[in-house]
């Protein structure tokens, strides 16, 4: 789903036989992502990028215990997005995990949550 194809079943793509010659460009969201003119029976341009990801860094005040969480809308939509999320920093000998929720394919929720039992 993230290429343009362009076919001619003739077999002498946009060029040099009917009508002369011509070309083709191919534009998503103002960018220029393909240009192109002879070609046989189809030709294909990728539209997507070949790396994909977001990096990111929040800072958040407290758990979910106490009611903490933050909405991250990501920049991109993505198919089944993985997420990792993991603290930078600790509070003394306090401990707590980082945890996601919600994941879409335009976002998820971010938390800190505390153990359920025993000593932190």
């Amino acid at each position: 789903a993230c290429t343009f194809e362009i076919s001619d079943s003739y077999g002498d793509g946009i060029c040099c036989g009917y009508n002369g010659n011509g070309s083709y460009k191919v534009w998503v969201d103002g960018v220029e992502k393909g240009i192109g003119s002879e070609f046989e029976f189809s030709e294909t341009v990728p539209l997507c990028p070949l790396i994909v990801g977001e990096t990111g860094r929040i800072q958040l005040s407290s758990t979910i215990e106490e009611g903490i969480v933050a909405e991250i809308a990501f920049r991109k939509q993505y198919i089944n997005p993985v997420v990792v999320a993991f603290i930078n920093t600790r509070n003394g000998d306090d401990s707590v995990s980082a945890r996601v929720r919600a994941i879409s394919s335009s976002g998820c929720q971010l938390f800190m949550q505390e153990p359920d039992r025993g000593s932190h």
